[in-house]
């Protein structure tokens, strides 16, 4: 892939690398690191390199094929929620992860069993075949997946544009019937396995919308609208308005048999007819 990049006020003093990152969710930090090519004033220069507002930047990232095509099939079923030519919509099981990490490097994995059903018939990307998008290990829900490199690209470069609802089961009840939470969030100065909202400007801006669907007791069912994706989102701001996630064993719920966090819906336009597509996953709770 080929892309230019206009740097904007937000995304100024960050790393290119970091940036690329951010705007192209499919590969990671490391991934652009490690295989981007960064171009400013047709000079080469290195991922690290700070960027400034109103630079624009030529980025290109080229994955070798076979760091992803080695990966040992799961041969599982899976649920297809949506198909098409040049890609589909899947269900992610709760306590899957979406693909082998340094965290997780298990070989039963979202793209683990993508290799066993769709073998090479895949958008290449890195360890992550296919992947326009990821789920946290503990949530359920819908994932688009991109059979080729020129849907992937499309995904990637819209990736703003796809509405994304989760159905969330909290404790307590929100004051406000419905609002949004915006919040900065960073990595946990104390805890490397949580993410924290941090001060505006020292972090990744981060903006969640939720509506109360119902409540009982001290229990409240929420829709939530992710209109960014940043790691751990949801439930780093709704712990901090106080209403964590049941069954979130990170960030100091009440316990349960599962986070009961879920990606419900996903609404978008199909890069290939430009109709508007929704797709629902119905939550198991």
């Amino acid at each position: 892939m080929k892309e230019t990049i206009i740097i904007s006020p937000t995304t100024q003093n960050k790393r290119i690398d970091c940036v690329c990152a951010d705007v192209f969710p499919a590969h990671s930090r490391s991934a652009w690191s490690k295989w981007g090519t960064f171009m400013l004033n047709e000079k080469a220069v290195p991922g690290k390199t700070k960027t400034k507002s109103e630079q624009r930047w030529q980025v290109s990232i080229r994955v070798p094929e076979s760091d992803w095509k080695d990966l040992p099939p799961w041969n599982v079923p899976l649920n297809i929620l949506h198909d098409s030519e040049t890609y589909l919509v899947v269900e992610k099981p709760v306590g899957v992860s979406s693909h082998p990490s340094a965290s997780d490097p298990s070989t039963q994995t979202l793209v683990n069993a993508l290799v066993a059903h769709f073998g090479d018939k895949l958008a290449q990307n890195e360890l992550r075949p296919g992947l326009a998008h990821r789920l946290d290990k503990d949530t359920s829900g819908a994932l688009i997946i991109a059979k080729t490199d020129d849907t992937l690209r499309h995904f990637q470069t819209h990736w703003n544009e796809v509405e994304k609802y989760y159905r969330a089961t909290i404790q307590g009840t929100p004051k406000s019937e419905k609002g949004i939470i915006v919040g900065d969030i960073a990595r946990h100065p104390k805890d490397r396995k949580k993410m924290a909202v941090v001060a505006d400007g020292e972090g990744k801006s981060a903006k969640t919308g939720y509506e109360i669907d119902w409540s009982e007791g001290q229990i409240s069912h929420l829709i939530c609208q992710l209109f960014t994706g940043r790691t751990h989102q949801i439930r780093v701001h709704l712990t901090a308005i106080g209403h964590p996630i049941i069954g979130d064993k990170i960030y100091g719920s009440t316990p349960a048999k599962r986070m009961m966090l879920h990606a419900e819906r996903l609404c978008f336009t199909c890069p290939d007819t430009q109709e508007p597509i929704s797709v629902r996953c119905p939550a198991p709770f």
